[in-house]
């Protein structure tokens, strides 16, 4: 974590005349692996590689679904959709009956995953009605009424989510520039004998009873070997080793003046193409691009997201040579001629930071999501003769797609209880706390 600042990837700043994010808020699972008749094609050279394949469904487990099978199963949901919507009655009844019908007619072992895939829509129609979906008639479905302020934003950045619990906390019991060297852990429990002891790179020693480690999965994939003594167990190595890690550099773009036109959206994504390749390269940053939108308030600033490997060739290059690059390939590929001059460029540069290594974590292709369960697994484990002592938490502790603000929030929390428990349980009296940021 970066020991000049809470937060971590939850980073607001002032840039101009608008707050501007830095920090990544989403879990992208991995794209399928390409099947075989494409593995074959890009080998004789009939296709370019590379190639992804994304499929449209996942199962519990994070299994692909095939896309034939979704595609099939999704248009029976919208066939029977549309059968309520002319029959009218009762929805959740109407569907019950007639997805049993329909399941008959696919084979066995396809059965569980076009069911799977039928709850899950089914889901979304009762997410949007809540409870009362087995009340509603079809007629009545999409009618709603527009909220006022849908659209919550805070006006001083996503920092503000962290005062309420700031300020809880004694400003004594936070101490930042304490970059951590080692962590000594498994200590037998005896009276006036810390069970960690945190050493940090100044020398400085902080006992404790408990350690919450919070860094980010980045960080314990380059020091989780030299950070605990004794060594982490192979099960949380593994889930260190094996949940990615992706890359993601934010980008913010400062004009000298407004020039958004409200006739000509900017936040579209071209196709890379000739002309842009043969202006960048085939290896540029650009091609990564996957968002372009004005920053909201501002009148001058644009952000681009990059995402992927490319996302770490951007934060090595300079700014102003940035700031050049993304006015030609504006002027390009969206033809907008007569751009004024980027003035300035920042950035988030997660990838090449020490205290993050990488912005948010994914499943790659094959890797079970039962390894963020192993990841947020307390040490030593349930069969060890001392209770726990070293606790993890974040989004990759998560084993559900969350964005960076839920899974911090609700892995937090989770290991909080616990330590809490163990605190009620133990016969001492005294309890020293630590926490490794």
């Amino acid at each position: 974590m970066d020991c000049r600042r809470p937060g971590g990837r939850i980073h607001s700043d002032w840039f101009g005349d608008a707050v501007i994010e830095y920090g990544s808020d989403c879990l992208k699972p991995a794209s399928d692996e390409i099947n075989q008749f494409f593995q074959s094609a890009i080998q004789d050279g009939l296709i370019e590689s590379p190639i992804t394949y994304t499929s449209l469904f996942r199962a519990g487990d994070c299994r692909s679904i095939s896309n034939p099978i979704g595609l099939a199963a999704y248009e029976l949901f919208k066939k029977i959709y549309c059968e309520v919507y002319y029959t009218g009655g009762n929805i959740l009844q109407h569907f019950s009956f007639r997805v049993d019908q329909e399941l008959e007619v696919f084979p066995d072992h396809l059965k569980e995953d076009v069911a799977r895939i039928m709850i899950g829509l089914l889901a979304v129609m009762h997410r949007r009605h809540g409870d009362n979906l087995p009340l509603i008639q079809r007629s009545k479905d999409g009618t709603h009424l527009q909220i006022p302020n849908g659209r919550v934003r805070l006006s001083l950045g996503m920092n503000g989510i962290l005062s309420p619990a700031l300020k809880a906390i004694p400003k004594e019991k936070i101490v930042y520039n304490k970059p951590v060297q080692n962590i000594r852990w498994g200590a037998v429990e005896c009276e006036n004998t810390p069970r960690v002891q945190i050493k940090c790179c100044d020398g400085s020693v902080f006992a404790a009873d408990y350690v919450l480690v919070t860094v980010s999965l980045g960080v314990l994939k380059h020091t989780a070997s030299t950070l605990f003594c004794p060594a982490l167990p192979s099960s949380t190595m593994d889930a260190i080793n094996k949940i990615g890690y992706q890359h993601r550099d934010h980008i913010y773009a400062k004009f000298r003046h407004p020039h958004w036109m409200w006739y000509r959206p900017i936040d579209t994504i071209p196709e890379w193409n000739v002309e842009l390749e043969k202006t960048f390269g085939e290896c540029s940053w650009l091609r990564s691009i996957t968002k372009i939108a004005p920053v909201y308030g501002s009148e001058t600033l644009l952000q681009v997201v990059v995402d992927g490997p490319f996302a770490q060739l951007a934060e090595k290059n300079a700014p102003l040579d940035m700031a050049s690059d993304l006015k030609k390939y504006l002027t390009i590929a969206h033809g907008i001629k007569n751009l004024p001059p980027i003035t300035d460029v920042r950035r988030s540069e997660w990838s090449n930071n020490i205290h993050f290594n990488g912005a948010y974590p994914f499943l790659p292709t094959g890797v079970s999501a039962d390894y963020h369960l192993h990841l947020a697994c307390s040490l030593p484990g349930c069969n060890a003769p001392v209770t726990p002592m070293i606790f993890f938490a974040g989004d990759a502790t998560c084993p559900k797609p969350l964005n960076l603000l839920q899974g911090a929030k609700i892995s937090g929390l989770r290991e909080a209880v616990q330590i809490h428990e163990l605190i009620k349980t133990r016969s001492t009296s005294e309890v020293e706390v630590g926490y490794c940021n």
